[in-house]
């Protein structure tokens, strides 16, 4: 049976606009989540994450995560000012391989045999530069910097991919991942993997302590949302 957690820590931002959703058939064990990251000065960004990330889920079930960017995409451009970026995931039976759409930074990221394997590239100014050549340590300073969203892409703009069924299937916004590196990450999961709610606290709370013990001018205090499923 499909078992999920999710958890989410507002940081040091006004508000919090990170948002998702989680959606499944326990009869047929069909599921769909998204993870939606707001962004910009409106003041329905938050509603507009939401909005975007329930839409996106819901839609992903009878469609696939491509579709449903999409669908989230009319619903922001009809409804509101606001905008995100987001990732999709969704399996249609337990046995299938699992698909995922994005745009923007947020990350999707699977877990088999102990290893984990990103199956996400960020849409952002930071990649760029490191396809680029760029040393990390510059290419790091513009990792803010998206360079699509689920309200401005074109759908040619949208990233897929598709993956083998794994054990776990984990969603991240830029508040843990760009925190925590890849060996943290494993490290966390490796610990909880048979938890995916005390897995996703693990990730959220893990990369608050790493950002609090940065210098403060490095510190992040980025919305931080983790969803763990457990396939």
């Amino acid at each position: 049976m499909i078992t999920f957690g999710t958890y989410s820590d507002q940081g040091l931002r006004d508000s919090q606009q990170d948002a998702h959703h989680v959606t499944f058939n326990r009869d047929t064990g069909q599921w769909a989540a998204a993870l939606a990251d707001g962004f910009g000065p409106e003041t329905d960004v938050a509603e507009a994450a939401q909005e975007a990330a329930t839409t996106a889920a819901i839609k992903a079930i009878p469609y696939d995560p491509y579709v449903a960017l999409g669908e989230a995409a009319t619903r922001l451009h009809r409804d509101y000012d606001g905008d995100c970026v987001m990732v999709v995931a969704s399996q249609y039976t337990p046995n299938d391989a699992i698909d995922v759409a994005w745009v923007g930074d947020c990350r999707a990221y699977t877990w088999v045999g102990g290893e984990l394997t990103q199956l996400t590239r960020d849409h952002n100014e930071a990649q760029e530069l490191l396809d680029a050549g760029a040393p990390d340590e510059f290419a790091r300073k513009r990792r803010n910097v998206v360079t699509t969203s689920v309200a401005r892409s074109f759908e040619s703009e949208y990233g897929t991919r598709s993956a083998a069924a794994p054990e776990l299937v984990l969603l991240t916004t830029d508040g843990v991942h760009d925190v925590l590196g890849s060996d943290e990450i494993t490290e966390v999961v490796r610990r909880f993997d048979t938890d995916p709610e005390v897995c996703a606290q693990a990730l959220v709370e893990a990369a608050r302590e790493t950002d609090a013990g940065r210098p403060e001018a490095e510190r992040s205090g980025d919305n931080a949302t983790a969803v763990v499923l457990r396939l």
